[in-house]
C-alpha cells in the first residue's frame, strides 16, 4: 500500500508541474515574417492557430511555444520555439532583405512647379 501511495503522489506532482491552463496572460506583439502557417501554445493549454499572419498580438503566458511553417524555396520548413514571453518579440523580428523588395522605375516630368 505504501508504494501505491507514493506512485499516486508522484503522478499528482507530475500533473501539477505540466502547467496551469489558467495561468495569467499578457498581450505580446511580434511578426510571423514569411510564415505560411503559425500557431502558439500557452503553458498548460492547447495549440491555437494564428489566423491573421503578419504583425500579430496574442495573449501569452510566461512560457509559450510558437510554431511556424514556411513554404519558401524547394521545401517546407517547420520551426517550433519554446520561449519566455519576453523573448518572443526579439525572436521573431523580420529582417528586411533587398531580395524581397520590388523596385519600379518611373519616368516623366512635372509642370507648374516653381523653385
Amino acid at each position: 500500500m505504501h508504494v501505491r501511495g507514493l506512485i499516486v503522489t508522484a503522478l499528482l506532482a507530475f500533473a501539477a508541474a505540466c502547467g496551469d491552463a489558467t495561468a495569467p496572460t499578457r498581450d505580446v506583439f511580434f511578426s510571423t515574417c514569411n510564415a505560411s502557417w503559425a500557431a502558439y501554445q500557452n503553458e498548460g493549454a492547447d495549440w491555437r492557430r494564428i489566423s491573421d499572419l503578419g504583425f500579430v498580438g496574442v495573449a501569452l503566458t510566461e512560457r509559450v511555444a510558437i510554431a511556424m511553417v514556411d513554404f519558401a524555396g524547394n521545401g517546407t520548413g517547420l520551426s517550433v520555439s519554446y520561449l519566455a514571453a519576453d523573448q518572443v518579440p526579439a525572436a521573431f523580428e523580420c529582417p528586411i532583405s533587398p531580395s524581397g523588395l520590388t523596385f519600379h522605375e518611373v519616368n516623366g516630368s512635372v509642370r507648374g512647379v516653381n523653385p
